[in-house]
This record gives structure tokens, sequence and C-alpha cells, in this order.
């Protein structure tokens, strides 16, 4: 009886906290915004309670914000949330058809779906340039924290060991050449590196000063550097050179020139370096590249929808038509779920790939195609799959923000206009009755 009463105060103590956190997100949803970056940026997804169900930490910070921003949430759906939502139903309708439910669970309910939904919540509520600027201050923390591992080689965030499997997996420092590489607390060097790339359009919209903003930028695209990771270097550099040169962001001329500059110098500096560290490793990288195109042979094996003929599963998981890992998110998703939801994506992300080269998108929107060379170079481990979810909900709640407020300023009204005072630099006015009475910053 006396081993209960730890038990159920820790349960006291856990439930009083969750309840707190649910008030203080509902009031302040600002606060969500920052938990859930938090919880990606600084928790390792080995950090896991002793109980039967498993859910990554940043996955449950998702849920609190949802559960408590859900009940203000418009849910009126756009065309995009109608491509989403058919691409995650078909996820789930392969259940049906011979797919695993525990890949269902874990990719799409205690996976996408969360993350999916609190971007779109938390843009809803705050706009983009709020939540974006959160996601600046958290990233730049981590990238130099990064940068201080390099330096260092100390990882502060492996120091606490967990009595599980994802701890023996995830927490142990990779190598390349025999330098380790810095991953921070997401556990895989690309994951930290296209991570910290997916903040540099976030960044980049920021009501910070051009100055502030162009330094930060180049700051996440150096967390890249000491990553050794291609991907996430490529990533880096791509979502620099689109917010530079598409993205409306309102950087002078001659911050934009000096962060090429600036570029150009750290890339003399780095790039020998990098190379012989390539060199070096030559052959690790070319048994890797032929690893990811003969993984392309696995295409002839796809079904319209449910789990390809060619998956196996064994005591350590699966492996399909002899392949043991699969390096490519869209191929893996398209083996276990059928390529019809992928082909849904790809025509959503063809849309937004229009977008940002006709200077319509937003950052959001910018951050998923600054990413494109990841989704076919690695598959969605650790902390990176919150984040292209999280950022898919962001990009599409800031596209449907931006067409309602053009609606509202293109509608006529009847209304009296009033002293000159009344319409402030000639803003239109939104009827009382809409939730978007109130402009949204940053869309």
């Amino acid at each position: 009886m006396t081993q209960m009463f730890p038990l159920l105060a820790a349960a006291a103590v856990g439930g009083g906290t969750v309840v707190g956190s649910l008030a203080t997100v509902a009031r302040r949803p600002l606060a969500g915004a920052v938990i859930i970056s938090v919880a990606i940026a600084f928790v390792g997804v080995w950090v896991a309670l002793p109980i039967g169900v498993y859910v990554p930490p940043a996955t449950l910070a998702c849920l609190l914000v949802c559960l408590a921003l859900a009940p203000a949430f418009s849910w009126r759906a756009s065309s995009g949330d109608v491509l989403v939502a058919a691409a995650f139903w078909l996820v789930g309708l392969s259940v049906l058809v011979g797919s695993s439910v525990t890949l269902v669970l874990g990719d799409l309910v205690f996976g996408a779906l969360p993350a999916y939904l609190a971007g779109r919540m938390l843009v809803e509520r705050l706009g983009l340039t709020k939540v974006a600027e959160v996601i600046a201050v958290v990233w730049a923390a981590a990238a130099v924290l990064g940068l201080l591992e390099a330096v260092t080689g100390f990882n502060p965030f492996v120091l606490v060991p967990f009595p599980n499997s994802l701890y023996s997996e995830w927490a142990v420092t990779q190598e390349r050449a025999g330098i380790a590489r810095v991953e921070g607390a997401f556990g895989h060097s690309i994951a930290y590196a296209t991570c910290m790339a997916a903040g540099i359009p976030l960044v980049a919209v920021t009501r910070w000063s051009s100055r502030a903003r162009c330094l930060m930028m180049v700051l996440l695209v150096a967390a890249t550097l000491p990553s050794l990771s291609r991907t996430g270097m490529a990533c880096a550099v791509l979502a620099l050179l689109l917010s530079l040169t598409v993205l409306r962001t309102g950087i002078s001329r001659r911050w934009r020139l000096r962060v090429i500059g600036l570029l150009a110098a750290i890339g003399v500096i780095a790039f020998p370096r990098l190379l012989d560290v390539f060199a070096l490793a030559g052959e690790e990288q070319a048994g890797s590249a032929r690893y990811r195109s003969d993984l392309l042979v696995l295409v002839r094996y796809l079904r319209f929808i449910g789990v390809s003929p060619a998956g196996r599963r064994n005591n350590t998981g699966s492996t399909w038509a002899g392949f043991g890992s699969v390096d490519d998110e869209l191929l893996r998703a398209a083996l276990c779920y059928g390529w019809a939801p992928v082909v849904l994506l790809l025509v959503g992300f063809s849309v937004v790939c229009w977008r940002v080269l006709a200077r319509r998108a937003n950052a959001a929107q910018t951050a998923v195609v600054a990413l494109a060379p990841a989704y076919v170079t690695v598959a969605f481990i650790t902390q990176l799959s919150t984040v292209v979810w999280l950022i898919i909900g962001m990009a599409l709640s800031a596209e449907k923000a931006a067409h309602t407020m053009t609606r509202i300023s293109q509608e006529p009204t009847d209304e009296p206009q009033g002293d000159a005072g009344d319409q402030r630099d000639g803003a239109p006015r939104a009827p009382s009755g809409l939730p978007y009475a109130r402009p949204l910053r940053g869309t």
C-alpha cells in the first residue's frame, strides 16, 4: 500500500501540470508555440514515460496544444486541408488492405496529425509572424548549442540515460571520417541540420531588423556545417537562397548582398575542410549514394493502396525486397501505405512550388519547398516528421488567412466611412462576425 503513494503523488503532479498547461495555452496561445518549439529542439525522442504506449515528447506537446486550442478553432477547411485530409484518410484506410496498425498509429495518429493541427491552430490564433518569431528564437539557441558541441565535443542532451531502446539507438554520437557529427537533441545529424534549415524562411519574415534576421539566417546555415550532413546543408542553402530572392521579406537589398558575401566567405573557409572530410569518407558516402539509388527498384512493388508485397517482418523490424532501411520518406510511405496518398501530397507540393516561384508563397510554404532534398534522401526520423508537418499546417493556415483577408477587402460595405481617422492607412474593415476581424500579421 505504501508503494502506491509515490505513484499517486506523481500522477497528481503530472495531472496538475497538464491541466495548468492546458489552461495557460488556451489563454495565451503563444505559450503553446513555445512549448512545441522547446519540445522539438531540446527534448530527445528517447525521453519517454515508462508506460506501454510510446508517444514522442514533441507529439505530446502538439497534442496538448491541440486540446487547448480546439474549442476556439474555426474548423473550416481549405482546399489544401481537403487534400491533406484525403491523404490521411487513405493512409488510415490502408490498414484494411494489410498495412500495419502500429505504423499508422505511429506515423499518423501520434505523428503527422497532431503536428499538422497544432500548426494550423497556432497560426490561426497568432498569425504566422508571431509563431515564426518563437521558432526563430528557439532554433537560434539550438544552433548556438550545436556550434558549441562542434567546438567542445560536448552534447548535454545525452548525459541522462533512459532505460529504453530509443536511448541506445539515438543517443549515440555519429562519426564521419573519424569526426563527431553534431546532432543536438535530435538524435541524428541529418534530422538536426534539416530542421535548422526549415527555420531559415521563418526567420526571414520576423519583425526584426534586416541585420538581425540576416545574421540569424547565417547562424542557422553555419549550424548545419558541423553536422556533416549533405542533405541538411543542401536544404539550408536552398532555404537561404529562396528567402533572399523569391520570398517577400522586406529585407533591404544591402543586407541581402551582405549575406551572400558572408555566405561566400564561410564557404571559402569551410568548403576545403568539408571536402577533406568527405574525401576521407569517400567509400562511406559512395556506398550511401549507391544504396539510395538502388532503392528505386522498389517502385515496381508499389500498390495503389496498402502495404507493398515486398515487405517482410522479422525480429528486428521490416525489410523490403532485402533492403533493411528505406532512406527516402516518399518511397517509404508509398511502400507502407500505397502510392495513392503520396501522389496526393505530391500534387499539393507541386502547387506550393509554383507559388514559391511566382513569389506568392508565405514563409512556411517556402520552408516546405526548401526541404525538398530531404524528402528523397532520408526517412522522417526523430523530430523531423513533427517539424515537417508542423510547418505544413502553418503554411495552410497562413494561406487560408491571407485568402480570407483578401476576400474581406474586396467585399463592398454599406457602413458609413466616418472620420478619416477611423480608416487608418486605408485598412479595410472586416465584419465583426468573422473570426479574422482582427488583421493577422505575417500571413
